[in-house]
């Protein structure tokens, strides 16, 4: 399987599409988890503070598992000449193992990270600061959601 690149002229219109998909699929997700069990959708994680919260989960890990699960995994794949539907499947297994805090957790997880996998591969042909930008924003407005969700309002049914 190719992985279609993105034109660079189109990244506001793909950045909302790969947006879309993963909050759809995000929210789906919640809602049947929350429905068999809610702990399904929690994370052991405790914060000190809202502000420290708001911090890690929007700003650092975004950056962070960026770098990490999209920029080292796949570079280093590439560099082996994996495939690059396979590159995508080891980002998303790494991504997903990282979230473990239950199984269902990292199956969700896994399949978020097989989004931000691809979509940083359609950006690879791009300037390294377009794709590294573009899937971390993507990342910190899925963990924003996320964090208003569990702290602010509950977006769930």
């Amino acid at each position: 399987m190719k992985i279609k690149e993105i034109p660079q002229a189109k990244n506001q219109i793909y950045f909302w599409i790969f947006f879309s998909i993963y909050f759809f699929f995000q929210l789906l997700t919640t809602i049947v988890a929350n429905y068999i069990n809610p702990d399904l959708t929690s994370t052991t994680i405790d914060f000190d503070s809202l502000a420290e919260e708001f911090i890690i989960v929007v700003v650092v890990a975004p950056i962070l598992e960026t770098i990490i699960f999209q920029y080292i995994v796949i570079e280093t794949l590439t560099r082996f000449k994996i495939m690059p539907i396979i590159c995508v499947f080891i980002s998303g297994i790494l991504f997903g193992m990282a979230h473990w805090y239950n199984l269902i957790y990292v199956v969700v997880l896994t399949i978020v990270g097989f989004i931000f996998a691809y979509y940083y591969l359609a950006l690879r042909h791009q300037n390294p600061v377009n794709k590294l930008v573009l899937v971390t924003l993507l990342h910190a407005l899925s963990n924003l959601i996320a964090f208003f969700d569990k702290n602010i309002v509950d977006l769930t049914f």
